[in-house]
This record gives C-alpha cells, sequence and structure tokens, in this order.
C-alpha cells in the first residue's frame, strides 16, 4: 500500500511481465488498433501517476516493449513528396487506400488480410499500420513507389517505423554527418 497525495491509501497493482503472455498482449494491441478500443483485461497495464508535470497514465515497461516491438513490426511512415505533399489528407488516403486495393487485386496477400489504420503525422507523412507483418514488410522494401491518380503520378516513400529514441539517434548521426 502507498498513499498518494490527498492522504488516502490505495493499492499498487503487482508489477505484471507480459512477457509471459506475449500473444494475448499482442492479440490486445491487434485489437486495439483494428477497433480503436483497448480490450478489458483481468491484469492492469500500467497506473495513473499524478506529480508536478499533472496527471498520466504509465504504461508497464514489459507490455510497453512487446506494443513497441508489435508496431515496428507492421508500421510503416508514408511520405508524400514533390506535389504530392499539396493534396488534401482525403485523397492521400484514397492513394493508400488505392494501392491497398491493387494488392487485393493482384493478391499479392492472404485475401483475409483488411486494411491497415491510417494516422496523418505532418502535412506530407502519414503512419499506415498494416493489419499483417508482411504487408507492412513488402513496403519498406519497395521503398518508393509513384501512386497514380485520375493520370498523375505522385512520388511516395515508404520507411520503417522508429521510435522516438531511434529517430533521435538518427537525426544526431545525420548531424554529424551533413553540415
Amino acid at each position: 500500500m502507498e498513499e498518494d497525495q490527498v492522504g488516502e491509501r490505495r493499492e499498487i497493482p503487482p508489477a505484471v511481465n507480459y512477457w509471459a503472455m506475449e500473444d494475448r498482449a499482442c492479440q490486445s494491441i491487434g485489437h486495439c488498433y483494428d477497433e480503436g478500443v483497448f480490450p478489458a483485461t483481468s491484469t492492469v497495464v500500467g497506473e495513473v501517476i499524478e506529480d508536478e508535470r499533472g496527471r498520466r497514465f504509465r504504461v508497464n515497461d514489459s507490455f510497453d516493449a512487446i506494443k513497441e516491438r508489435w508496431l515496428k513490426e507492421r508500421t510503416v511512415i508514408v511520405i508524400f513528396q514533390d506535389e504530392a505533399r499539396d493534396l488534401t489528407r482525403a485523397v492521400k488516403e484514397d492513394l493508400v487506400r488505392a494501392f491497398e486495393d491493387g494488392w487485393f487485386a493482384r493478391r499479392l496477400f492472404n485475401p483475409e488480410i483488411r486494411r491497415g489504420r491510417v494516422k496523418f503525422e505532418a502535412p506530407n507523412v502519414l503512419s499506415y499500420v498494416a493489419k499483417a507483418v508482411e504487408v507492412a514488410a513488402w513496403m519498406v522494401r519497395k521503398g518508393s513507389t509513384r501512386l497514380n491518380l485520375r493520370g498523375e503520378d505522385y512520388p511516395v516513400t515508404f520507411k520503417a517505423w522508429m521510435t522516438k529514441a531511434e529517430l533521435k539517434e538518427v537525426r544526431l548521426q545525420d548531424a554529424e554527418t551533413n553540415f
């Protein structure tokens, strides 16, 4: 038991090692990205912390590591270049969906694989969370393409998703090599 800021005693949940139940954790994470809702579980995935920075939710370290690995396997950063930068969000999402339709038509992947989730990160950048590892790996291997919309080609680059720490490291390395 621990005393909180207002002097009330509260039970601290035991730290759960999610690596022991990694498959269930991955299913929950996948369901969260598919449906947009985290399923109720009998185990605690974190705790609310209240300090001088305010109130926030701190995720269990092992669960967070599993989530990070799950995202690295399935998330691709899509960068719209040149005149594609100026397209509306709806058109950019339509281009990604048209790209998916091309996979379905050519039967590149298992027909049971559904559409991925699109999230806009910046005006010319979006993240695409694929439903299957194979889709994300294929996009990263492809590296870039030209998506066609009404006879106009738009250049698009695909990059592997990175954590904030990895992105910071890449930027530092770039700063050392580029003046």
